[in-house]
């Protein structure tokens, strides 16, 4: 009893911390850097980190709750293993693991989504706990709406957000409008698929008999309540498409909107496939047609009066009419593609490691580019992939899509109507996420979602193999996974044994310690990440301190020195903070006071590029340094020391605009200082 007590416990603890992960879209940390992203990261990592400590305790009490056997885990493994090993052997093993505060990725961020997948595949495993995990996904989804629309019409609907005004284009507590786009468009195509499967006729198993049927639709009619239940259900979804459509539109974010055709024509391709209804299939049909339609009609008709009315009051028809393959954001997009060729010869197997697309981009960037935009991400998933991680990272991660794919389509084959919906549902937002993301890169808001929906595919896969194994029971011996299994149970079945030999009557108090040790031992880990995450917190503040409440000298060194201290791993954030401020404040420090400033910019300037030597902006960023503190009086001499990270900075990203500008003004300043000089001399001369 006192097991069972502390499984529900438990089970308990990980629901409500997932309704609180869930929440995560809505955390902010006004006091950091960066606020919209530093404060999600670390608020869904700490989450994370309780998940775990539960899930250990759970089922070290309760084997039930073990990890399921599953391909698509173990390649999720397989492409955090590359990671890590294209992150050892690239450029900055450092930015490789921790990112910096205005991404917060890296492989720390990426292992803590494998490790929410471990729980959510080990705890969650019924379709109906599914659903009701990402129905309260769809109403966290909808106050999200809700702020939006607030945000659109300058009304302060929550004072929680006072800073969130009118604009443009919204961003609600996301912080970028293709960040809210992207997350609205996964949660409208569940709505959706919820929304079509209220329509189809649940049945317990694939082959029920007509008199069955009968018996169940007579139970329904008896039931009002359920009637009721299933209308307010139904208008609960259609709440949400509406208001969702909406705030997609106040975004205007033309990814989510290729993204959310993708996925309702893949809805619509498997319903037609599949045995849903027909009046289904024609809706989903019908709906993939009309976005199409009114997609190519606002391109087409881009001059027509009826079109620029629209565009005048709506931003993303303003966007669509606006596209021109010849500007910005194509053709930084495009320039992505020769990175990455570019790339896959330099550094093949491995790429530059996660997190240092920046390096790779400076490398290859060419004077010849229309556009000048700096990416430090290449604004598509599988480019991403390539360049950071090489052919090894690119295939790794393919293959988690692959084992999807086949998963889905197996499943298909297998269920009944109303499973297939279900299915079709989480197969349309999958892909509408993948296609989305030939456009930009994952945020935590959206990483939420793929691994919510990656967990349920795994659902699947587990539920596909045990069909399988009843079925065809005499086969599974055959299977990988199955011979580890029988190794880990045969030792059991040793072990126990002489446990029992050597402790004899005190077996059940070694027993109960050992369950001790290891509920003290998962408190201790998650108690030491948590504290680590809060230190990078406390960094990430430092910094908005040092670059918005500048008061002394003083206080700019001690701040970035706190700064550094608090998280070494992520120092190079207030290192460059440092650098870019100085030239700011020169002329108004003392000899004294610049004698130090630049003592301690040199000494971490050094240590910055120890940590990121090939991080091109680093040197340039010295460069300017330099220049602004030579134009607010410092000597000439200063040139000298500048020199060095010119010509790094010259090899790193020779076609960047900004470090050619930089070797004009240089060579300008010398010119100054020969006239100074020779100046001076006919000064002495003259005497």
């Amino acid at each position: 009893m006192r097991i069972e007590s502390a499984d529900k416990f438990l089970l308990y603890g990980i629901w409500a911390a997932l309704i609180l992960l869930l929440l995560m879209p809505f955390f902010i940390t006004a006091n950091t850097v960066f606020p919209f992203i530093v404060g999600k990261a670390i608020y869904s990592r700490i989450i994370i980190d309780i998940l775990v400590g539960f899930w250990v305790i759970l089922v070290y009490l309760d084997r039930s709750y073990r990890l399921p056997r599953s391909w698509l885990v173990a390649f999720f493994g397989v492409y955090v293993l590359v990671s890590l090993l294209a992150g050892v052997f690239g450029v900055s093993i450092q930015r490789s693991l921790w990112s910096t505060f205005e991404r917060m990725q890296g492989i720390v961020d990426l292992t803590h989504w494998f490790a929410l997948t471990l729980v959510l595949v080990s705890v969650i495993r019924t379709t109906k706990n599914w659903f009701t995990l990402l129905n309260i996904n769809l109403g966290i989804s909808l106050l999200m709406a809700l702020v939006g629309i607030a945000e659109s019409f300058d009304f302060a609907l929550m004072p929680f957000y006072p800073f969130l005004g009118s604009a443009q284009r919204i961003g609600i507590t996301l912080g970028n409008p293709s960040f809210v786009g992207s997350y609205l468009m996964v949660n409208v195509l569940l709505a959706s698929g919820f929304l079509a499967q209220s329509f189809q006729q649940s049945k317990g198993t694939t082959s029920v008999t007509p008199s069955r049927m009968r018996r169940e639709r007579r139970r329904v009619r008896q039931e009002g309540s359920r009637n009721s239940s299933a209308l307010m259900w139904r208008i609960f979804w259609i709440v949400v498409i509406v208001l969702e459509l909406w705030v997609i539109t106040l975004t205007g974010t033309r990814g989510a909107v290729v993204g959310l055709a993708a996925g309702l024509a893949a809805f619509a391709f498997g319903s037609v496939a599949s045995g849903l209804r027909m009046r289904i299939k024609l809706a989903a049909s019908a709906v993939v047609v009309g976005v199409v339609v009114l997609v190519v009609s606002a391109i087409v008709l881009r001059d027509a009066p009826i079109v620029k009315k629209l565009a005048s009051v709506n931003i993303l028809v303003e966007r669509l009419i606006d596209i021109a393959p010849e500007q910005d954001p194509f053709q930084s997009r495009l320039f992505a593609f020769s990175v990455a060729y570019q790339s896959l010869i330099d550094r093949p197997v491995l790429g530059w490691g996660p997190e240092n697309y920046l390096v790779a981009y400076g490398r290859f960037y060419s004077s010849d580019a229309t556009s000048q935009e700096v990416l430090d991400q290449a604004h598509n998933k599988p480019v991403e992939e390539l360049v950071t991680k090489g052919i090894l990272g690119l295939f790794s991660y393919i293959a988690i899509w692959g084992i999807i794919l086949f998963t889905i389509v197996r499943r298909l084959r297998r269920e009944g109507a109303f499973e297939q919906t279900f299915t079709l549902t989480v197969a349309a937002a999958l892909v509408a996420y993948f296609v989305q993301n030939l456009f930009l890169f994952d945020t935590p808001a959206t990483m939420l979602l793929f691994v919510l929906l990656l967990s349920v595919v795994v659902n699947f896969e587990t539920a596909n193999s045990q069909s399988t194994e009843e079925s065809a029971p005499e086969q599974t011996g055959s299977r990988p996974w199955k011979a580890i299994y029988v190794v880990k149970e045969a030792l059991l079945r040793k072990v126990a044994p002489i446990e029992r030999l050597m402790f004899g009557e005190r077996l059940e108090m070694f027993t109960r310690i050992r369950r001790v040790n290891v509920v003290v031992f998962s408190l201790i880990l998650v108690m030491i990440s948590m504290w680590m995450h809060i230190r990078a917190l406390n960094a990430a503040s430092t910094i908005l301190t040092v670059t918005e409440q500048v008061s002394s000298v003083d206080s700019i060194l001690s701040e970035v020195d706190r700064s550094i201290e608090t998280f070494p791993a992520l120092a190079n954030d207030p290192r460059l903070a440092l650098i870019n401020i100085v030239g700011s404040v020169w002329g108004e420090l003392s000899e004294e006071e610049s004698g130090r400033v630049m003592a301690m910019v040199e000494r971490e300037a050094a240590r910055a590029i120890e940590s990121e030597p090939e991080n091109w902006r680093i040197h340039i960023a010295m460069v300017h340094m330099y220049r602004d503190v030579i134009i607010r009086g410092a000597d000439f001499d200063y040139l000298d020391a500048a020199k060095p990270y010119l010509d790094k900075s010259a090899l790193l990203a020779p076609e960047r605009i900004e470090i050619r500008e930089a070797l004009q003004k240089f060579e300008s300043m010398e010119l100054q200082r020969i006239d100074a000089r020779e100046f001076r001399q006919s000064l002495i001369d003259n005497k």
